[in-house]
């Protein structure tokens, strides 16, 4: 009896710490589970610390030696603060003497990368520091011409009447324009027309406003047809070419109202009846 008892007390003992084994073990295996790519690398269901290099919180006392310095991507403090939408971070920054106009290696300023993320705050920032409005990253593309890409009207608008260039041209001769013709961005190429951009441009390829508007667009739109129309677009050098008569009229009809039908319809069946009484 008393070799039984003495075994359950052991027995007693070993499971603690056969269950402190096992959470530990669990714990282990959920913190550094195997995933599918790399038997080193941490489960895709945990949360992972976003690392930020080269910001604010990461500046030594005396940040006047690194203010402009690049990560692997060409990328400064300041373009990385833009990125994040850190306001507060990208004004101490270019207070510190940050330089603003700096590229990453793809020629794309930290304005550009304002635009991209439709920050409106971050926009005036950057301008107020001096920023290039009219920089041309890789493509040859300003921040109007993201700005239109992206179809956001209010950042195209901010843009406008801070002084962007509405003709500036990409590497395919391409103007902010004609990006927005190409994509279906109606409101965007409404506002552009009506703030005087050249609707008479061709790009590289020999493609006018009109000729993207009809053919190339993804969405055809007949509002920026009349549109380019009522800005003065000069149809002679299109119409021996490429454009049909019968095309533009589908594209350049004007809605009729109510009445407009009626009278319409008034006027075909007279026309019905008077021919009705000339068969008999």
């Amino acid at each position: 009896m008393e070799a039984e008892s003495g075994k359950e007390s052991k027995n007693e003992k070993e499971k603690p710490e056969v269950e402190s084994t096992m959470s530990t073990s669990s714990s282990v295996s959920l913190k550094q589970y195997p995933s599918s790519w790399s038997l080193n690398s941490s489960s895709p269901l945990l949360p992972r610390p976003r690392k930020r290099s080269l910001t604010v919180s990461s500046l030594p006392p005396n940040p006047e030696d690194i203010l402009d310095k690049r990560d692997p991507k060409g990328r400064t403090p300041l373009f990385l603060a833009v990125k994040d939408s850190a306001l507060q971070d990208a004004k101490r920054l270019m207070e510190l003497g940050c330089k603003v106009n700096l590229t990453d290696n793809y020629n794309v300023t930290p304005l550009h990368a304002a635009t991209e993320k439709l920050n409106g705050d971050m926009i005036e920032l950057l301008l107020e520091y001096g920023a290039d409005i009219n920089a041309k990253n890789i493509l040859g593309q300003t921040p109007l011409m993201r700005a239109v890409l992206y179809d956001d009207i209010d950042v195209v608008k901010l843009l406008h009447h801070s002084g962007a260039d509405l003709n500036a041209t990409d590497c395919t001769g391409k103007t902010a324009l004609l990006i927005g013709l190409q994509e279906g961005r109606v409101e965007c190429c409404s506002y552009l027309i009506k703030h005087k951009c050249h609707v008479n441009l061709e790009d590289k390829l020999g493609q006018s406003t009109l000729y993207i508007a009809i053919r190339c667009c993804k969405t055809p739109s007949s509002v920026i047809v009349r549109k380019l129309m009522k800005a003065g677009y000069d149809i002679k050098r299109d119409n021996s070419i490429w454009l049909k008569m019968s095309e533009l009229n589908r594209y350049t009809f004007k809605r009729k109202s109510f009445l407009d039908k009626v009278k319409d319809k008034v006027v075909r069946n007279r026309k019905s009846k008077t021919e009705d009484e000339l068969a008999d």
